[in-house]
């Protein structure tokens, strides 16, 4: 009895799920528009999906350059800046004094230095500047 009660029940959801299925098949062989509506939709969001992820990775890769565009000019202005704070501290005292020790410009420079005595000017005090 159990088995056939089993039995019974099983044929019975096989005939509704034929039925379920036929309904459905029904459904869609009746109206091809609404199937041919829901794959134009997918198909339309497939393409907007798709231009969404090239407009992204557009993005992304200006992102990166402008990334990589900023560190540069960081680095850059960094050097410059060391570069300034040397000058200040360091580098003009000794282009003054590479130019007033340089061999070629030592008549010139003994000629200024002459000039400046008798005239008092403090142009003599460049020389004394410590190197």
């Amino acid at each position: 009895m159990k088995e056939r009660d089993a039995a019974e029940a099983a044929v019975k959801e096989a005939k509704e799920a034929e039925a379920r299925s036929a309904n459905a098949l029904e459904e869609v062989t009746a109206d091809p528009n609404k199937l041919n509506k829901v794959v134009e939709d997918l198909k339309n969001r497939v393409t907007i999906l798709e231009e969404v992820t090239a407009r992204a990775t557009e993005a992304e890769m200006r992102a990166r350059e402008a990334t990589e565009a900023r560190d540069s000019l960081t680095t850059s202005l960094n050097q410059l800046r060391e570069d300034r704070d040397w000058m200040c501290d360091h580098g003009i005292r000794h282009i003054v004094g590479y130019v007033l020790d340089a061999p070629e410009n030592a008549t010139t420079v003994n000629e200024l230095k002459e000039r400046a005595r008798r005239q008092g000017s403090t142009l003599v005090t460049i020389s004394a500047l410590p190197m």
